[in-house]
C-alpha cells in the first residue's frame, strides 16, 4: 500500500510519486553521458525544498550504474559539508578534497598530486584510472 511522504527521496514502490523518466533520462542522463563526439556535460539544479533534487540525481546515479556499469564510475557527495568561510584561502577548501574521494570511492588522493596533476586526474589510462 502506498502512502503520502512529504521528505527524504521517494521511493516509488512505498510513496505516492509522479514518474519522472523524461527529465531523469532525456534531460539529466543524456547530459552527463553526451556522445562520442563531444562527450558529456554537467548542469546545475536550482529547485526549491523537497521538489525532487535529491530523488532525481539518486535515480541518475542509479541508471548510470545499471546502463553504463563498465564505462562510469558514479559517485554523488554534497557540497554542504565543503563550504567554508570566504575570506580564508582556498587551500583550505581543497584540503577537504581528498577525504571526500576516500569516503566516496575508497581512493588515496594525495592533495599535492591533485594541485599539481588536476587536470589530467580524470582522464582515462592517466590518474586513477591508469591501472584499472
Amino acid at each position: 500500500m502506498r502512502r503520502f511522504h512529504s521528505y527524504g527521496p521517494v521511493n516509488a514502490c512505498c510513496h505516492f510519486s509522479v514518474p519522472r523518466t523524461v527529465l531523469a533520462d532525456d534531460y539529466c542522463l543524456n547530459s552527463l553521458i553526451g556522445n562520442d563526439i563531444e562527450g558529456g556535460h554537467y548542469f546545475t539544479l536550482w529547485a526549491p525544498r523537497q521538489t525532487g533534487k535529491t530523488w532525481l540525481m539518486q535515480e541518475v546515479q542509479r541508471r548510470i550504474q545499471l546502463i553504463y556499469p563498465e564505462q562510469f564510475i558514479v559517485g554523488m557527495m554534497s557540497m554542504q559539508g565543503l563550504s567554508f568561510i570566504t575570506d580564508k584561502p582556498v587551500i583550505e577548501f581543497l584540503k577537504k578534497i581528498p577525504s571526500c574521494f576516500w569516503i566516496l570511492f575508497r581512493w588515496i588522493l594525495s592533495l599535492q598530486k591533485l594541485m599539481k596533476n588536476g587536470h589530467i586526474f580524470f582522464i582515462e589510462q592517466k590518474g586513477y584510472f591508469k591501472n584499472r
